[in-house]
């Protein structure tokens, strides 16, 4: 099987499936795919007028298949990724969102559901308006900071270092607070890094907010799909009320052709999913990683 390695200029090939592509999964974004590459090496190949995409794990000898884009026969292609791993004497594994349908159809796999990365998806009206009740709370919060003058600011060339040097403060900021996950900031810097140098390439949409010329947070984002709107990144400083306001903004930013907005997993870190529950998700995307017996 052609597989090949993914690189920044295949873009517009994936780009052909966003119109036919249903999963919300925010790992099957390219700007993630592309961005992650240094850590989760992917290729792709285009097999029966499907867009086939694998991640590699050379410590695990092992390939992850996300599943296949496109209206041909998918099932078809599972046996086919099943026998060319076994070719190359790699375990296997394939991201789906129904676990039970898929070990149906393949008894061989065993099913590996994990609540820790499920994605949150959100309507995209809902934070951006914030109405109702439930919301009560974001408002207040985000009425404290109105108090204070701000900009909203979008990512461009003439202001792309600001975000940069808000990365910088956020990574040292949350270094101090949790050592023991300085690897993991250090990673995910790495990620931010490329996204913003990348961010015209990427079609990367960048929001900040800017306090007495300062910027106090900052979220970037893309498509995962023609209605769906991935939210890789938020930063912002502690305070009441600026995680609250870059959320709305970015929200009331994203075009309105996307519909829903995915913000990723919680990884199983409880004050992450309190604070993503606490924008009422419209539903999870429920991630299963199936693993060839």
């Amino acid at each position: 099987m052609d597989f090949r390695d993914i690189k920044i200029e295949h873009k517009s090939i994936f780009d052909e499936f966003l119109p036919v592509k249903q999963v919300q999964n925010c790992e099957t974004s390219f700007a993630n795919i592309v961005a992650y590459n240094f850590k989760y090496p992917s290729q792709f190949a285009i097999i029966d007028d499907m867009l086939c995409v694998r991640s590699s794990n050379k410590m695990m000898n092992s390939f992850t298949y996300f599943m296949p884009v496109g209206g041909g026969c998918k099932k078809d292609l599972i046996s086919r990724f099943v026998a060319d791993s076994k070719d190359k004497g790699h375990k296997m594994s394939v991201i789906v969102n129904n676990c039970c349908e898929f070990v149906k159809d393949f008894p061989d796999f065993t099913a590996q559901p994990s609540r820790d990365f499920y994605d949150y998806i959100y309507l995209r009206e809902d934070l951006a308006e914030l109405k109702g009740r439930k919301y009560q709370a974001k408002r207040n919060h985000i009425n404290q900071i109105s108090k204070q003058r701000y900009e909203v600011v979008e990512l461009s060339e003439n202001n792309f270092c600001e975000f940069f040097s808000a990365q910088t403060l956020f990574l040292s900021e949350a270094k101090t607070r949790n050592p023991e996950y300085a690897n993991d900031y250090e990673a995910e810097n790495r990620v931010i890094h490329y996204l913003l140098m990348n961010f015209k390439e990427l079609d990367i949409i960048g929001l900040a907010i800017r306090i007495e010329g300062k910027v106090v947070a900052f979220s970037l984002g893309s498509p995962i799909s023609n209605d769906t709107f991935d939210v890789h990144i938020e930063k912002a400083i502690r305070d009441n009320g600026t995680f609250a306001l870059i959320n709305r903004e970015m929200a009331r930013h994203i075009p309105s052709q996307y519909v829903y907005l995915n913000r990723e997993e919680d990884l199983g870190i409880e004050g992450l999913r309190k604070a993503k529950l606490s924008y009422h998700p419209c539903k999870m995307v429920e991630k299963c990683f199936v693993t060839l017996k």
